[in-house]
């Protein structure tokens, strides 16, 4: 008995575990009947975003300059559409919908998206890049590190996306805030997050394996499902294509959770 009850103090005083208690909490109530139209939004932001690419590559096969400004263009527009999709979690935390309305007013701060996700996108790229070189010792540790950093960033752009959505200025502060969320609720964010993260560290493995022995075919074309068809290597191709349809199911319900996460913590843990 005795040992029960120092147990049950040591878990109210630890005050990660309560705040990871209270953050599930939220999520469960957020998610609580939504979980299907959630799901729907990050499938198809993530659909979209892929399609985007595919048309990019097809479109500017062959021509560099075609290709760049397809290239970005489509990153502008999955850009958007990311941030919408960021924006429904927010909304959803407050027990309000998207509106016609709200995407149209968004659209007006598209500027200050685009220089945030400038900045987020270089400190990401040097960021794996700098993991990838202190974790080459082994394949699994690598992708383990890619996996966290790419999480880690995904919720910035979460958090920054808040922020421009209400309507808040200052580049800098907006970027810096977004980390300091991060920061200040690291044991609730990281709690919520256990199940992507696996999750998506074993698609990157599988996805691996599925590719080895085929890069040499398409290692010249960005997007997959163009370079397969370009090779007219319809078998993977098929298996590539039920890959991201699990992948996007799958790996959609399990980062339903740090999502509303994010999002709760960005309403009700500001540091």
């Amino acid at each position: 008995m005795g040992l029960r009850e120092s147990y049950n103090r040591f878990l109210d005083r630890n005050e990660a575990l309560n705040e990871l208690e209270h953050a599930r909490d939220a999520v469960r109530d957020a998610r609580r009947g939504h979980v299907v139209g959630l799901l729907g939004v990050l499938v198809a932001g993530s659909v979209c975003s892929m399609g985007l690419s595919f048309l990019a590559s097809l479109v500017g096969y062959g021509n560099t300059g075609a290709s760049l400004a397809w290239s970005l263009l489509a990153t502008m527009v999955s850009m958007f559409v990311g941030n919408v999709v960021f924006v429904v979690f927010l909304l959803r935390v407050r027990g309000e919908r998207l509106t016609f309305a709200d995407v149209q007013r968004y659209a007006r701060r598209i500027l200050m998206q685009i220089g945030c996700t400038i900045v987020l996108s270089l400190a990401n790229t040097l960021t794996a890049n700098v993991v990838a070189q202190l974790t080459a010792f082994d394949a699994h540790v690598n992708v383990f590190c890619s996996v966290f950093v790419s999480i880690l960033f995904t919720l910035a752009n979460a958090a920054v996306a808040f922020a421009i959505f209400d309507g808040k200025r200052g580049m800098g502060d907006i970027l810096v805030g977004s980390f300091k969320l991060m920061g200040k609720n690291w044991a609730p964010l990281l709690g919520l997050s256990i199940l992507f993260i696996t999750w998506t560290f074993i698609a990157n493995v599988a996805y691996a394996s599925l590719l080895a022995g085929n890069l040499s075919e398409t290692q010249t074309i960005n997007n997959i499902f163009h370079a397969l068809l370009n090779a007219r290597d319809y078998a993977l191709l098929g298996q590539v294509g039920l890959f991201y349809v699990v992948n996007y199911i799958v790996g959609g319900l399990f980062e339903i959770a740090p999502l509303l996460g994010i999002a709760w913590c960005y309403d009700n843990r500001q540091p």
